[in-house]
């Protein structure tokens, strides 16, 4: 499974000084900034990765390992895809309109009925998750790529873009 950034590295730890039994504990802390905008989906398709993947693991990924990507060019805007072995297929999106703000993004990947079962370990997934944090002046991407035959499943692949808990911008993808 691709990633191009890992959930944690975009969060900021705070100390908390006092309340609730945490002083002096580590947390993650989201920006709080309400985002009024919207999430546009500008790019979707088939994908190549540009410059080095780098695999670490991720003990919440079916798979068990994330692939840390850089970045990617189109290739070619479709949602149909076809079950190949290291297709690489998502959205490049960004907030917009842009006030220079950082805003706390979710991007979930709902799998096809059923989800993915990894065989290795048994681990069932109906959808994958990361969130972090996005400024307007910046785009991004979240892709997929099948690196394990049990990866490829026909059926529909949806990215759903969350801002607040609600999804604010999908894109469904056919694979075949």
């Amino acid at each position: 499974m691709s990633r191009q950034l890992l959930a944690m590295k975009h969060f900021l730890l705070v100390s908390l000084v006092w309340g609730a039994g945490l002083v002096g504990c580590q947390v993650p802390v989201l920006v709080a900034n309400p985002f009024e905008g919207k999430v546009e989906i500008f790019e979707w398709g088939l994908f190549q990765v540009v410059g080095p993947v780098e695999v670490e693991s991720d003990a919440e990924k079916v798979a068990g390992e994330v692939n840390i990507i850089d970045d990617v060019r189109l290739v070619r805007r479709t949602t149909s895809v076809s079950m190949q072995m290291g297709t690489t297929f998502g959205i490049r999106y960004r907030l917009v309109p842009n006030d220079g703000k950082d805003y706390e993004i979710g991007v979930r990947i709902v799998f096809p009925d059923g989800g993915l079962t990894n065989p290795e370990t048994g681990k069932l997934q109906l959808s994958s998750f990361s969130s972090f944090v996005l400024n307007t002046e910046d785009a991004d991407f979240d892709v997929y790529t099948f690196d394990h035959a049990w990866e490829m499943r026909p059926g529909e692949w949806t990215f759903q873009l969350l801002v607040d808990g609600r999804v604010a911008a999908a894109k469904t993808f056919v694979v075949r």
